[in-house]
């Protein structure tokens, strides 16, 4: 902050040590010299406003678009951190370089976050992938090309996280929590398992999803392509994707669509209901007999 205080002081110094020089030699009627010096301190104003002043001034004393963070706002605890974010979904806002985006994001058992977003009027503009961590009281996203730590706030429903500022920056709800396996379901294996993924198209259910939860898949035989619709609910099943499976060590691993990238899951059955399910027993997709 006190860096970007002198940046700002040291500026401000030179513009008026300018400015000072060009009404003396006005005076003195020294036109030519004082136009030598108006017209590159003009520029520079010009630059300095349009370019370099709005970047640090909201640097110091933040962006009046954001606001303050609730007064009822409080902060999640360390020992929740966990439950809030390994294998749910989120579905929010975040304020980037001038403008709101929508986004959603899953984050994954061992770490890793899938995500997507864009403006509102292209909610699904890019895609991208991460990994995430909790430090102490602080939820850490690391991507590509940035990484940070932050503590996370909740104001009713709504969860919130700040900027350096204090001012809220990122506003996300949080899906339901994955369920447990019922200890009742056959765990499939073998042929089993092969008989009822290969060939078959499965219509079921993205635990912990709250947009585009509903899901039909395909997964061809032949070349072990997978083709998914998927929607917010059964009758609207419009968004397709397209990805691929294998079969290994009597899992399923699935890459390129409803929202994995090379996870595999051990598939069980009761009552005609199949559950794919992560370690610690936890069902992340759930679907109808197949056919």
């Amino acid at each position: 902050m006190w860096f970007g205080v002198a940046v700002i002081g040291f500026i401000g110094v030179i513009f008026l040590a300018l400015v000072v020089a060009t009404f003396k030699m006005a005076r003195r009627r020294q036109w030519a010299m004082a136009a030598t010096v108006a017209l590159p301190t003009t520029a520079f104003a010009y630059l300095y406003l349009t370019f370099m002043g709005p970047p640090l001034w909201i640097a110091l004393f933040g962006d009046p678009v954001l606001d303050a963070l609730p007064a009822t706002a409080v902060m999640v605890p360390a020992d929740e951190l966990e439950d809030l974010f390994k294998n749910r979904t989120h579905t929010g806002r975040y304020y980037e370089d001038g403008a709101w985006y929508v986004y959603r994001e899953t984050y994954r058992q061992g770490g890793r976050i899938n995500g997507s977003g864009g403006p509102e009027r292209n909610p699904v503009q890019r895609t991208w992938s991460g990994r995430w961590e909790i430090d102490g009281e602080n939820f850490c996203r690391h991507y590509r090309r940035e990484s940070y730590c932050r503590p996370v706030y909740q104001a009713g429903d709504v969860y919130l996280e700040t900027n350096e500022q204090g001012d809220v920056f990122n506003t996300f709800t949080a899906s339901a929590p994955a369920k447990k396996l019922d200890p009742k379901a056959e765990y499939l294996t073998g042929a089993k398992l092969r008989f009822v993924i290969e060939g078959m198209t499965h219509t079921g259910r993205i635990i912990g999803s709250e947009n585009y939860a509903m899901f039909q898949s395909t997964f061809f035989g032949h070349n072990h392509a997978v083709h998914t619709l998927r929607g917010n609910n059964a009758d609207s099943l419009y968004d397709t994707e397209y990805g691929w499976y294998r079969i290994e060590d009597d899992r399923l691993c699935v890459a390129g669509t409803l929202d994995m990238k090379n996870d595999c899951f051990a598939v069980y059955v009761l009552d005609g209901n199949y559950s794919f399910v992560l370690d610690d027993d936890l069902v992340v997709m759930i679907s109808t007999r197949p056919y």
